[in-house]
């Protein structure tokens, strides 16, 4: 069998892909954690994660106009 190197596991964090169902985080010490996404398809948002992502889309929504 063959082994190829494969890419540092320090360059790696968030999810990976949408089927994978993990993700990987950082520690506050610096450690790489690899965790299971929560299954929010039933989730209701709070009055601050609806009022978070307006002021999000109100600050990046020119970033991506084509001038």
């Amino acid at each position: 069998m063959r082994l190829e190197p494969i890419i540092l596991l320090d360059t790696i964090y968030g999810k990976l892909n949408h089927k994978a169902g993990y993700y990987i985080r950082r520690s506050k010490n610096g450690r790489l954690y690899s965790c299971k996404c929560p299954d929010r398809s039933n989730h209701v948002k709070t009055p601050a994660e609806i009022a978070n992502q307006h002021l999000f889309a109100e600050t990046y929504a020119g970033k991506n106009k084509k001038q």
